[in-house]
């Protein structure tokens, strides 16, 4: 018996042994990058629950089961950090600040160099991943919108095919003057024109939601033209969406929302990772999924006093919204996207390929149609009346391969960029009235296709204190519309609600262009540094443009600093402006050669604008950073789509066309204020003071033909859609608290006022009052591995000022809040809740 016990002792004691053997005492210190230690932070051992918290010297002491084994630092404010520890028994450890942006390398702006926000001699504004999330939102234009306060982007109701494509502009000056780049690569240009009467109208832009937040790491946004280096279309600014490289973790999300209401319901999730290898190569992946419902904010007048039916009507005792939905479309969205890249050359060379596709299918709502307006001859919905639907099946895709090597101390990057985006438009739940009982209910109306192919070579060199940037880029670029089935617009009006695409509004056009661009710096001295940069550009149709720029930087110190820049820019038209001819509802575009030339219009030329910013930045103590920014752009030959022209010879039909109408002045003062990092009670406190004044004026007369000297061929309401329907004022006040594994924020986001202008009687103008809407965002870390977050947006429900009746804007009560111009959309509370999970 005894014997067998003192086996027993023996094993257990043998047992034990290796765990005391093994397991240590890790003891060290935690400090930041200027050597200050670091209390509050916690260290834990990976893949055990044991874990220890700094002292007010900044030491820890955590007990740890084995050797080797990984230690995990994590700080409020600073970026995690996970170490190795095989034999050592103290360890210091560095951490370094999360959400800078102030001393990350940027790209964007800086041709000759990546320099970071204080060295650069331009205003850019750097938004994290963290930034990102603190915006509550999950598509990249809300994301945008809610983090500069200089972009605009707002839900489009009402407004066709436009309103599957949210309309984002910066500084107020269209989508069509705002460049958007990939990884440093022009984005293609979405198929559509916006030819409605809502904000945006006449202008081209870049699909932004085709890309998944998901892939993103970084967005650098450059807040003043720089055609002198990109060439057209960046007179407002450019925007630089940074994807994922090597990830170390495997992230996957899933969120659900939905409206105070209880319509526009959202679910999406994705999925983040990287295959890569010992040799460096990688392939970040994304796939995301996400789905919105329709939100509906349609009136309901209980009355038609359009068509002049009394309340007593049977139909409208049942349909008091009077078969109207107002509101987001429904949408479901697939998106693919790759960025890989493989070393060679022992790391001084890199093939790079960046691959991303969207497939998106929409749905949104027509007018109305009720028993008593006759468009229902063969009573195909039984006397019910019906709503149009419009239904969009849109890809977009981008494509990258490119090549980055050093030779000779010269860095060569050589690439080329393939885009597209596709729309095909269909008409459900309508009929033709002229096929009687054989029309269909279903029609496709056709579509818009366009495409892009860009080779690019950059090359820049070092030379001590002096910087050099040259290049060249070749672009071929194409437009062409997907003719309609026949009974879409062939028989008595076509399909009910939106018409097709005509064999006479076909179009299939393209263009060239070539371009060559040189830069540089040169650091006269640590504190000072000059620039310079020109750029010539040839298209094959609308000529030769140049373009330069000159800048200056004085550093007061590390963290204070004074910039200023002049340049030019200008902006090739669109081929969607140039060629789109399209009829609908008897409104015709007056697109092709012959017909502009008939009313006395000559062909599009470049637009053209001088650039002035002046800018400070400084920090008067630790964790405060000011920043001021002035801007002012003057362009010249805006191209814009006039208001409607009647012309006798044309028989009384209003006709529109994009002509070089307009020159307009914009100022503008972009402000922000980070003070971040306060420790108040077991957490940390940072305040977030953003805002922006933006004001921009129509000068001089309005440019039109001889033969239409008369007429008013830039109305009113035209006018205001440029110089008031953007709000100029934007701002934003935003706290945060973290605690350990917990965090919130609280964003108080300020629009101001907007004004709508009667076509000719200045008395039917309305002014939407300025609002401030609320968000909540707190996020919970479960463990290492998954956290869940809650955003509430718009949490005191606040809607734009609903529209006076007394312009008619509200279709007799059917629109409640305005479509034209709008400030913020029209759903009120979303709350919205996901889950991450971390591998």
């Amino acid at each position: 018996m005894t014997r067998i016990k003192i086996n027993n002792f023996v094993l257990v004691v043998l047992f034990l042994l290796p765990f005391f053997a093994i397991a240590q005492t890790i003891t060290g210190t935690v400090k930041d990058k200027d050597g200050e230690l670091l209390p509050y932070v916690k260290v834990l051992e990976d893949k055990a629950t044991n874990n220890a918290i700094t002292k007010d010297d900044g030491t820890f002491s955590l007990r740890v089961s084995m050797l080797p084994t990984k230690l995990i630092f994590k700080a409020i404010g600073y970026k995690e950090v996970v170490v190795s520890v095989s034999n050592e028994t103290a360890v210091s450890i560095t951490l370094e600040k999360e959400e800078l942006g102030l001393e990350e390398e940027l790209s964007v702006g800086n041709a000759t160099k990546s320099r970071n926000s204080i060295e650069s001699p331009v205003a850019i504004t750097y938004i994290s991943m963290a930034d990102i999330k603190a915006t509550g939102r999950v598509s990249l234009d809300k994301v945008l919108a809610y983090s500069l306060q200089s972009f605009n982007s707002t839900n489009q109701t009402h407004a066709d095919i436009s309103t599957h494509y949210d309309v984002s502009d910066l500084k107020g000056l269209g989508s069509s003057r705002m460049l958007v780049l990939v990884n440093g690569k022009r984005k293609n240009l979405s198929a559509i024109t916006h030819i409605n009467d809502t904000h945006g109208k006449g202008e081209v832009g870049t699909d932004l939601n085709s890309i998944p937040v998901a892939a993103i790491d970084h967005i650098e946004v450059l807040r003043e033209g720089a055609s002198a280096i990109y060439g057209s279309d960046a007179m407002a600014g450019v925007i630089n969406i940074v994807l994922k490289k090597q990830t170390e973790d495997i992230i996957v999300n899933y969120n659900v929302g939905i409206t105070s209401k209880g319509d526009g319901m959202e679910a999406g999730g994705d999925v983040n990772g990287t295959f890569t290898n010992k040799n460096g190569d990688y392939i970040n992946y994304t796939i995301a999924v996400q789905y919105q419902d329709f939100t509906n904010r349609a009136g309901e007048p209980g009355k038609d006093d359009l068509f002049g039916v009394p309340s007593s009507d049977s139909w409208i005792k049942d349909n008091t919204d009077l078969g109207m939905v107002i509101g987001q479309p429904e949408m479901i969205t697939g998106n693919v996207y790759f960025n890989a890249a493989k070393p060679f050359k022992n790391g001084k060379g890199e093939l790079y390929a960046t691959v991303g596709g969207e497939v998106r299918k929409g749905k949104s709502f027509l007018f109305g149609i009720a028993p008593y307006m006759g468009m229902d001859p063969a009573n195909l919905y039984n006397g019910n009346g019906y709503t149009p639907e419009l239904k969009t099946h849109i890809i977009d895709n981008m494509d990258v391969l490119g090549v980055k090597y050093k030779t000779n101390g010269f860095n060569i990057d050589f690439s080329g960029t393939f885009g597209i985006n596709d729309v095909d438009v269909f008409v459900a739940e309508s009929l033709n009235p002229a096929m009687t009982s054989n029309s269909p209910k279903t029609f496709n109306n056709g579509g818009y296709r366009f495409q892009n192919v860009i080779g690019n070579l950059d090359v820049t060199k070092n030379f001590d204190k002096l910087n050099v940037a040259f290049g060249a880029e070749y672009k071929m670029e194409s437009f062409k519309t997907k003719q309609g089935e026949a009974n879409t617009w062939l028989v008595n009006g076509g399909s009910v609600g939106f018409n097709g695409i005509t064999f006479q509004n076909k179009v299939n056009e393209d263009r060239n262009s070539f371009g060559a661009f040189a830069g540089l710096d040169y650091d006269i001295s640590d504190e000072f540094l000059i620039g310079a940069a020109a750029r010539y550009d040839n298209y094959s149709d609308v000529g030769d443009q140049v373009s330069y720029k000159a800048n200056a930087r004085y550093k007061f110190g590390n963290k204070s600093v004074v910039r200023a820049s002049y340049g030019t820019s200008f902006r090739a038209p669109a081929l969607q402006q140039m060629y789109t001819n399209y009829n609908q509802n008897n409104n015709a575009l007056v697109i092709t050669t012959t017909q502009r030339k008939a009313l006395g219009f000559s062909d599009l030329e470049a637009e053209t604008a001088t650039n002035i910013n002046v800018g400070f930045f400084f920090s008067p103590i630790k964790n405060l950073n000011i920043g001021l920014d002035y801007y002012k752009v003057d362009i010249k030959d805006r191209v814009v789509l006039t208001s409607a022209i009647v012309e006798p010879s044309y028989f009384g039909i209003d006709r529109k066309t994009f002509t070089n109408a307009i020159d307009t002045e914009t100022q503008g003062i972009d402000f922000t204020a980070k003070y971040d990092n306060i420790r108040f009670s077991s957490g940390v406190l940072a305040f977030t003071l953003t805002a922006n004044w933006n004001d921009t004026k129509i000068v001089g007369d309005t440019k039109k033909p001889t033969s239409l000297a008369s007429a008013n061929i830039f109305n009113r309401t035209e006018r205001s859609r440029i110089e008031t329907g953007r709000p100029s004022v934007r701002g934003s006040l935003g706290i945060k608290y973290t605690q350990d594994v917990f965090d919130i924020s609280l964003n108080n986001n300020y629009f101001g006022d907007v004004t709508w202008q009667h076509a000719t009687d200045v008395n039917k103008d309305q002014t939407f009052a300025a609002k401030f809407l609320t968000d909540i965002i707190a996020n919970y870390q479960f463990s290492r591995k998954i956290s869940f977050n809650v955003a509430v947006n718009n949490i005191l429900n606040v809607y734009p000022d609903e529209l006076s009746g007394n312009a008619g804007l509200d279709n007799a009560g059917r629109f409640v809040y305005p479509y034209q111009t709008s400030q913020f959309g029209i759903n009120g509370f979303n709350v919205r809740a996901g889950v991450t999970a971390t591998f």
